[in-house]
């Protein structure tokens, strides 16, 4: 888990190439692309289970079809799963099979959702129980929350079933810091000095730091000041055509109408430094977060860097506040 532009599409693609010169198969399913449709009422069980079915075989490129019979109308979630995964895919490959459910937080949305998450625990208790799938499928799910975020507080499905990794920021006295030195190809202590600097300047956001980084190591730069003129440069050349990363941020803060004028207001309350916008239960301060443009630190909200600060300065909080409270971000955002 993680909030966005953290690497967890990296960290997937990762997967595949590792775990496919081993000889295992990696199907990555993205939930709200494909088995949640965006606009409308959400699909049926028996739907959404049939959209899972055809999206595996299409990536394994095995026959849709005879998953069919698998589904049918009155079964539940765990029975339907069951038939898809064990019964009705393993028998057809010769190798392991990892499924990564991506975007898996739209499954909460679901009015069905504790049987959904209920019929992976079962797949989860099968593997337990059986060797045979428990050495050939795995299941995985990357999202801004934990599995068991996903459902309302009364779900009585039991114990937590998956084990939690979660992405965070690279951290100034971590081991990143020395891993960035030794790849700037620079004398130990100007390494061990840019590092540092980045690392502040980037807060760590992992794609930013590695970004500069490579910045930093094309150009040589040595020294605070020769750092800072790197990452000056980065700015003015992503000012008029903004990076993927500062891209993605506010895409994702718009696309959330119902909050994002609350998270604009309470991201102009940090930028003036108010106490008041510092408490991670004001208004936005979720989706902010899940954008991955601040994060809690010591109980306190704060905005994850200088070069955030910087792009993302009052000019463009007051530009994404008009924007907020357009009708046509408002129709685009609910279609």
């Amino acid at each position: 888990v993680g909030c966005r532009t953290m690497g967890k599409s990296s960290v997937v693609a990762h997967w595949r190439s590792t775990l496919g010169t081993e000889g295992a198969r990696v199907v990555t399913i993205d939930a709200a692309g494909h088995l949640v449709p965006e606009t409308g009422h959400p699909p049926a069980a028996e739907e959404f289970m049939a959209r899972l079915a055809r999206e595996i075989a299409s990536e394994l490129n095995l026959d849709f079809e005879p998953l069919l019979a698998n589904i049918a109308s009155g079964q539940t979630c765990g029975a339907m799963l069951d038939r898809i995964l064990v019964d009705g895919i393993l028998p057809r490959l010769s190798c392991r099979l990892l499924l990564v459910i991506d975007e898996s937080d739209v499954i909460r949305e679901l009015p069905y959702c504790e049987s959904v998450l209920a019929a992976f625990r079962s797949v989860h208790s099968r593997r337990a129980h059986d060797r045979q799938t428990r050495e050939r499928l795995l299941v995985t799910f990357v999202g801004l929350k934990p599995v068991g975020e996903l459902v309302p507080a009364t779900f009585s499905g039991g114990a937590p079933f998956c084990s939690l990794v979660r992405l965070e920021d690279f951290r100034p006295d971590s081991e990143a810091r020395k891993m960035i030195a030794a790849g700037l190809g620079l004398s130990a202590a100007e390494a061990e000095s840019a590092a540092s600097r980045i690392l502040e300047l980037t807060g760590g956001q992992p794609y930013l730091t590695m970004y500069v980084a490579d910045q930093v190591r094309l150009r040589g730069a040595g020294t605070d000041a020769d750092v800072d003129a790197v990452a000056a440069q980065i700015l003015d050349r992503h000012q008029g055509y903004p990076m993927e990363l500062f891209r993605l941020i506010e895409k994702f803060i718009l696309e959330h109408p119902a909050d994002a004028m609350g998270a604009l207001a309470t991201y102009m309350g940090l930028i003036e430094n108010r106490p008041e916008a510092r408490s991670p239960s004001t208004p936005g301060a979720l989706l902010l977060q899940h954008a991955g443009l601040v994060r809690v630190r010591k109980d306190r909200l704060e905005v994850k860097c200088p070069l955030f600060e910087r792009h993302f300065d009052m000019a463009w909080a007051d530009r994404c506040f008009s924007q907020a409270g357009t009708p046509v971000v408002r129709a685009r955002t609910a279609n």
